[in-house]
């Protein structure tokens, strides 16, 4: 009489990130480190432009509502990030990739939406380029003691003016007009020239010493 063997099924399925960094990603914090001081874990050119830019917008929308600059960063920086992977969904650098893929409804693009956790990630650039901007060890772009209460400083607000003069669209609008609209709750237009101003000409500007 045969008998048989069967592999239990699996009560439930779990899965684990798994690192590529071969070990190094302390070695690469602290290269960066001292490359340039209070680097951290920021690597590319819009991991600083998103805050910087944040507060420079909290500035124009002062007086008319009440946004954190951290809450418009994590904003700026979920649209960015949606608008490469919606062009190249396996690209590097990309956050919230899980959450975009689970929300494939196309109304997910709206400010108060993309900038929560439910539709983007818990742990953003913005925590880490926080202490990178400052000018206290960082690179001299705001000064403050905390995100939300930075003040941009010279250097700080040409970078800012940089990203946000950036022109969109067909009708020559810029990017600042775009996003001061849609923080406010207005639509967003997620064409191709946004994509390049939020992301950089050819995906994400990368920032190495290499």
């Amino acid at each position: 009489m045969g008998s048989y063997w069967f592999a239990a099924a699996p009560s439930r399925q779990e899965r684990t990130r798994i690192s590529l960094n071969f070990g190094l990603g302390r070695a690469e914090r602290l290269f960066n480190e001292r490359v340039v001081p209070e680097l951290g874990r920021v690597w590319f050119v819009r991991q600083i432009s998103w805050p910087v830019a944040a507060i420079a917008l909290r500035e124009g929308l002062r007086g008319t509502i009440n946004t954190k600059a951290s809450a418009i960063s994590h904003g700026l920086e979920a649209l960015g990030c949606k608008l490469e992977w919606s062009k190249t969904p396996d690209g590097e650098r990309i956050l919230g990739k899980p959450a975009f893929g689970r929300d494939a409804d196309d109304d997910i693009w709206a400010f108060d939406k993309l900038r929560t956790t439910k539709h983007y990630v818990q742990n953003t650039h913005r925590q880490a380029a926080s202490r990178t901007i400052r000018d206290e060890g960082g690179l001299g772009l705001a000064s403050g003691s905390r995100f939300d209460t930075y003040e941009l400083t010279t250097n700080g607000q040409e970078l800012a003016d940089a990203f946000l003069d950036q022109p969109v669209g067909r009708g020559g609008g810029k990017v600042g007009a775009q996003l001061e609209s849609w923080v406010r709750g207005g639509p967003i237009d997620a064409s191709s020239t946004l994509r390049q101003a939020m992301t950089g000409h050819s995906g994400f500007e990368q920032w190495r010493a290499d």
